[in-house]
Parts: C-alpha cells; sequence; structure tokens
C-alpha cells in the first residue's frame, strides 16, 4: 500500500548539544570521581591518606627537634655530645618514618589513580556504543574527538585519586602542623608568618589561573591536528596515490604551529608566576628573621620575649609551610585538569541516548513473521533538521516478499533502513513490525531479527571466523554454524584455500581480502543469525561483473523465505522483485512490479532510460552490456 499525503510541519526534536566547551558543562565533585572505586581500593586510599599525614607531620617535627638541636649548640663544649646523640637518634627515626610512609602513599595512591583511570576509562567507552546513531553526527563527537576522550580526559582523571592527591593532602597536613608548631612556640611571630600567607598565595593562584588557561586553550588545535593525522593515515593510500602527502603535512603544521605560538605566550606568563611563586618566599624570610631579632634582643620578661631556638622553630616552620603552599599550589593545575576532564568525561557517562542500545525495557514478540509497515513517516536528521528527508512517507511490505527501493540520491532510501534498524526515531508517524510499533519493542532484540549487507562492508580486525561470528555474539555459535553460513554465502570454498582456513586474518580494514570477497563474508554474517528480515543496501554496486554474479547468487539464496528490502541501481537485482517502489523527496511516487511500473512510462521508466523495455530477459541483456537502471 502507499498512502502519499499532504506535507505537514512537524516539530522535531533539538539537535544533539555539542559538548565541547567546558565553560558550559556541570561541574564534577571529587566524591562522584572517587565512588567509581571498589571498597577494596577504598581500602588502599585510606592507607595512603594516612601516609600522607604522616608524612606531613615528619618536616614540623624536624622544626622542633631542629630548635632544641640549636639549643644543645649553645650549651658548654662538655655536654654537647652527650646531649646531641638523642637527637641524632630522633633524626634516624624521622628519616626512617618518611622513606616507609613515602613509599606507601606513592604506592597506594599509584594503585587507586590507575585503577579510577582503568574504570572510567572503560565506562567511558561502554557509554559512547550506548550512544544513539544520531549523537555521533555532531562533529564534536567526531572519532578523533572521542579518541582524544578515551585516551587522555579519561586518563587526566587519574589526578583526583592519584600520587598528586597524596602529595597535596601531605603538603596540607605540613602547612598546618608547620602553623600549629610556630603558634606554639612563637604567637607574636605566628602572628606575622599569617599575615604573610595571602602574600604567599598571591603567585600560587597566578600560576593555577594560567596552567588551566594554557590547558583550555591548546585543546582546540589540537583536537584538529589529530583530526588531519588521523583522516590522512586512516586514507594513506588515496593520500599516496594522489601526491597528496605535503599537503596533508602543510594543513598539520598550521594547526599546530597555531597552538604552538599561543603556548609560547602563556609560557611566559606561565613562567613569570612560577617565577613569583618561589620569590615571595625568600621575602618573608626577611620579614621574620628581622622581626625575630627584634623580639630576641627584647628583655625576658616582656610578654613578647623568646629564645633564639624558638625563632628558628618558627623559620622552619615558615620554610617547611611556604614549600607546602608551593607544592600544593603546582599540583593544583594537575588537579584541575582531572576535575576538567571529568566534566567532558561525566557529559556523555550522565547522558541519557534517545536510543538506548543497552536499554532491557520493550516487547519481544514470540512468532515473529517480518510484515513491516510505515505509516504517514516524517524524519529528518539531527543535523539538518530543517530538511524533510522523508515526508508523510507510507508503504508496507509483507512476510517473504522482497521489496526494492529506487529513486535518485537524496529520495530517502538509506534512510527507510535506518529507521528500521532504529539507527534513528521518526519524528512523526509510525513504523511497524507484524503490527508492533517498533518503538515499543525491545531494542537488541529487534536488531538480532535483522540482517545487513551494506554497499562497503566493514569487517574488523580479526579472523574470518571471527568476522563471521559476530553476526551472532548474542548467543553461543559453532563451528558448523560458521561453516554452513558460509557455504550459504558462496564463500566457502575460498575460505578453505586461505593459508589458515577459517582462522585468517582478514588484516587492518580487511585489506587482504577483495570487494566481492568481503561482500561475502559480510552476507555470511548476516546469515549466521538467521534473520526474519533482510536489508540489501546496494550490496553489490561496487563489484565487478563477475564477482556481482558470484555475490548475487549468494544473495538471491539468502533472500529466500526472508523479507527482504533492497536498494540498487542494477536492473539485475532487482526487476524480479515481488514490488518495486519509487521514492521521490521522500514519499513513494510509483508502486509495483517491475512491468507494471514499465507499462506506466511515469518515473520509473525515465530512470529506467529511454532504451529500456518491460521484458526481463532484454533488461537483463541491458544490464550485462553495461546499461544502469538509473541514470543518477
Amino acid at each position: 500500500m502507499t498512502d502519499v499525503g499532504t506535507s505537514v510541519d512537524v516539530v522535531a526534536p533539538s539537535p544533539v548539544e555539542s559538548d565541547i566547551d567546558k565553560d558550559k558543562l556541570p561541574d564534577v565533585s571529587s566524591w562522584k570521581l572517587m565512588k567509581n572505586l571498589s571498597w577494596r581500593i577504598w581500602l588502599v586510599v585510606f592507607i595512603g591518606i594516612m601516609s600522607s599525614i604522616l608524612n606531613g607531620l615528619v618536616f614540623p617535627s624536624f622544626a622542633v627537634v631542629f630548635g632544641e638541636v640549636l639549643g644543645v649548640f649553645s650549651l658548654p663544649a662538655s655536654q654537647v655530645l652527650d646531649e646531641i646523640h638523642p637527637w641524632g637518634a630522633t633524626f634516624l627515626a624521622l628519616g626512617i618514618v618518611l622513606a616507609v610512609s613515602t613509599f606507601v602513599k606513592n604506592l597506594c595512591f599509584s594503585i587507586s589513580g590507575e585503577n579510577l583511570t582503568r574504570v572510567v576509562r572503560s565506562k567511558l567507552f561502554k557509554a559512547i556504543l550506548r550512544q544513539e546513531v544520531g549523537w555521533f553526527d555532531d562533529e564534536s563527537n567526531s572519532t578523533a574527538a572521542l579518541s582524544t576522550k578515551l585516551s587522555s580526559n579519561a586518563g587526566d582523571v587519574s589526578g583526583a585519586a592519584g600520587v598528586r592527591l597524596g602529595t597535596v593532602i601531605e603538603m596540607s597536613v605540613t602547612l598546618l602542623a608547620s602553623m600549629a608548631v610556630a603558634f606554639g612556640y612563637s604567637w607574636i611571630t605566628a602572628f606575622v608568618v599569617v599575615g604573610l600567607i595571602p602574600i604567599l598565595a598571591v603567585g600560587s593562584v597566578l600560576y593555577f589561573s594560567l596552567a588551566a588557561g594554557r590547558k583550555k586553550s591548546s585543546n582546540k588545535g589540537l583536537k584538529e591536528a589529530s583530526e588531519i593525522a588521523l583522516e590522512s593515515v586512516k586514507n594513506i593510500r588515496v593520500v599516496a596515490a594522489f601526491g597528496l602527502e605535503e599537503s596533508f603535512y602543510q594543513t598539520f603544521e598550521k594547526e599546530v604551529l597555531g597552538t604552538y605560538k599561543l603556548s609560547v605566550c602563556l609560557s611566559v606568563l606561565f613562567g613569570v608566576a612560577y617565577a613569583l611563586t618561589q620569590s615571595l618566599v625568600f621575602f618573608a624570610y626577611i620579614v621574620t628573621f628581622r622581626f625575630g631579632a627584634y623580639i630576641v634582643m627584647l628583655p625576658t620578661d616582656d610578654i613578647l620575649y623568646t629564645g633564639y631556638e624558638n625563632v628558628f622553630r618558627v623559620f622552619s616552620a615558615i620554610v617547611f609551610g611556604s614549600i607546602a603552599i608551593g607544592a600544593t599550589g603546582s599540583f593544583a593545575p594537575d588537579y584541575t585538569k582531572a576535575k576538567e576532564s571529568a566534566k567532558i568525561v561525566y557529559a556523555i557517562l550522565d547522558r541519557n541516548p534517545e536510543i538506548d542500545n543497552y536499554s532491557q525495557d520493550g516487547l519481544k514478540l514470540e512468532d515473529v513473521k517480518g510484515d513491516l509497515q510505515f505509516e504517514n513517516v516524517f524524519f529528518a536528521y539531527p543535523q539538518r533538521l530543517q530538511v524533510n528527508v522523508l515526508s508523510s512517507f507510507s508503504l508496507k511490505v509483507k512476510q517473504g516478499q522482497t521489496l526494492a527501493l529506487v529513486g535518485a540520491s537524496g529520495g530517502g532510501k538509506s534512510t527507510v533502513m535506518q529507521l528500521i534498524e532504529r539507527f534513528y526515531d521518526p519524528h512523526a508517524g509510525c513504523a511497524s513490525l507484524d503490527g508492533t510499533n517498533i518503538l515499543d519493542i525491545n531494542l537488541s532484540w529487534l536488531r538480532s531479527q535483522i540482517g545487513i549487507v551494506s554497499q562497503e562492508p566493514v569487517l574488523f580486525d580479526g579472523t574470518v571466523a571471527e568476522n563471521i561470528r559476530y553476526g551472532a555474539l548474542f548467543r553461543e555459535v559453532s563451528d558448523e554454524e560458521v561453516i554452513a553460513a558460509a557455504k550459504s554465502a558462496n564463500i566457502h570454498s575460498f575460505i578453505e584455500t586461505l593459508p589458515m582456513g577459517y582462522n585468517t586474518s582478514v588484516g587492518g580494514e580487511s585489506n587482504q581480502l577483495s570487494g566481492g570477497q568481503k561482500q561475502r563474508v559480510a552476507i555470511a554474517r548476516a546469515l549466521l543469525r538467521d534473520p526474519k528480515i533482510l536489508l540489501l543496501d546496494e550490496a553489490t554496486s561496487a563489484l565487478d561483473s563477475e564477482s556481482e554474479r558470484v555475490v548475487q547468487e549468494a544473495l538471491d539464496k539468502a533472500r529466500e523465505g526472508r523479507t527482504c528490502i533492497v536498494i540498487a541501481h542494477r536492473l539485475s537485482t532487482i526487476y524480479n522483485s515481488d514490488c518495486i517502489a519509487v521514492l521521490k523527496r521522500g514519499k513513494v511516487a510509483e508502486l509495483g512490479t517491475h512491468r507494471e511500473l514499465m507499462e506506466k512510462r511515469g518515473l520509473y521508466y525515465r530512470l529506467n532510460g529511454a532504451k529500456a523495455t518491460s521484458q526481463p530477459e532484454q533488461e537483463t541483456n541491458n544490464t550485462e552490456s553495461g546499461i544502469s537502471i538509473l541514470q543518477i
């Protein structure tokens, strides 16, 4: 049936939002990152925190012991050796504690950081696979961008639970303990120190801000450069054939050079900020020593008076406290990088796809016949919502029928197949299987009932047997079933001639097989799941005459007993179809058998060519002579 109605305006869903602007993304708390860790890793983190705290107490303890040692040196010479030995043993103990706690801290936080990276990276990849096909149409979700998120952004989140986090905890404890030592031994000097802390923090804050800006500014240029490199290497044969090496190199160099110039400018400011952070500490030393000299010279009964040992204790506290401020400030960009990367990662992890590939909801029909029907369907692609690819599209295919879709490019032929697979959902109207709206059917189950063979089949880097088994990974597949599928696809004899038979690798991008061989492996993969519906998207259009003949024999055999939808340009693949639908501007313009449509002398007749006749035998001869059914 066909019901070509009047076009109406349809409110389409909003386009997929880009997640490339991190400023527009919600913040991600440290707890949200850390809760990805298992309880065993949490135990490791706890041990690491305790070690960091112990580490942080070592240097303030050293300040106290250092003051005591100075006091020993003020004793008469005869007492110095006797008094110094216990403090020497104390220094030894502090050294041992520092060595052990540092080792444990680094070990624990290395384990937790790597574990967090592994978990987040795995979850991110799973979340990417979960997204609907329309999400990948957005340029911000290109192959290069997603590869960067998996490799760099997922790796950067370790800053929230790695060694740097342990160091920040350690330095924070050192700062607090140092201030406690300073207040405990000379409160007036400690007040002076506290007054200097904001000055010491200025450089760290500036350093931190520039580091974050430096990372953000370089991301865009590096992303563009990565995409150029990925595209050129992936298509190296075309690049070499047309001598495009220098052109791609110049384009890549232009992107990298822009990022380089920007980074150089920011590096100057970055260096100034870091130098300021380090130099401000010495100004604090000046103030401390000058003020210390003043209070040491006061009368002993003065409330501000303190001994020189205490001044050096406070001085040591300032030294270690300032080191803590500098170290914490230097690690802040790493933590910020982790937070910024976490925003990007969780923008995907928290996203609920419009079509959830992992959803367990929906019906599973008990007895699938294979009746397909489209009723008044409207559809536009997410990145081109203003253009309706299908408008008031209605069509029905009965069980066991073969339907051929023909028409000019952009007419909506491939879109029909993608709606059947639920790569996209209609914006209006209904697509149904056996009378049930496919939106109400379990997605994984629906796709398990469909086999698809495209014009350019994709084989993965693995063996021939593995590529065939990919067709039915939702169940156990025996070797006998793989061989049976290969025989049905007319490829078994060829596979047996390979060096390792079914265990022969097809190579990267299946470059070890010809076009016809890849096509037949793809057919075997589709047949292995024993689909009720078979979709053939121009499966022979890119093949030579001999390969087309062999593949067409396999396709004819595969169509037996199944509902089949075929997109083809060559008459030999569609003239004997049960029904042919001619699509024009997203609607069914003509519908009927080959003979009926030729007798109408309408659009199908004109597409077929002026010399075409309604006799299948003559049409076959024309095709063999190289005359195509569709002059597109």
